[in-house]
C-alpha cells in the first residue's frame, strides 16, 4: 500500500483548488517523476486531493471505483499539459472531475476507463 508523503500532502492541502494551468512547470516535473517512480504511489497521493475536495464540496467520502479512475486518467492529463506548458482556452481543476465529455469537447482523447490506471487498486 502506497504512503501519503506528509510534504505532497501539505501541499495537496494548500493547492486543493489549483487548476492544471497554474502548476509550475517544476511543479508538474515533479509529478511526473513521482509517477514515472511510483505510479501507485502518484495515484494515491492525486487520489487523496480528490478525496478531499469532494469532502470539501460534497461533504461525502464515498466516491465509485469508476469515478474514482475517471478522475486517475483526467489527474495525469492534467499533470501532462502542465508539464509541456500546452495553453488553452480553459483551466481545469487539478482535483476536480472534468468528465470525459468536457475533455472531448476540447480535442482531448481519455479513455472512459473501468479500472484504476496502471493495475492499482
Amino acid at each position: 500500500m502506497a504512503q501519503i508523503d506528509e510534504t505532497r500532502k501539505d501541499w495537496i492541502k494548500r493547492n486543493l483548488t489549483i487548476r492544471h494551468n497554474q502548476l509550475t512547470r517544476e511543479e508538474a516535473r515533479d509529478w511526473l517523476r513521482l509517477m514515472m517512480a511510483d505510479m501507485e504511489s502518484f495515484l494515491a497521493h492525486a487520489i487523496y486531493g480528490y478525496l478531499l475536495q469532494r469532502i470539501s464540496k460534497e461533504g461525502t467520502t464515498r466516491i465509485p471505483q469508476a469515478e474514482v479512475a475517471e478522475f486517475c486518467e483526467e489527474f495525469i492529463l492534467k499533470i501532462q499539459l502542465a508539464n509541456r506548458n500546452i495553453r488553452i482556452t480553459v483551466s481545469f481543476p487539478l482535483f476536480g472531475l472534468v468528465g470525459h465529455d468536457v475533455l472531448s469537447k476540447f480535442g482531448f482523447m481519455v479513455a472512459k476507463p473501468t479500472a484504476l490506471p496502471g493495475g492499482a487498486s
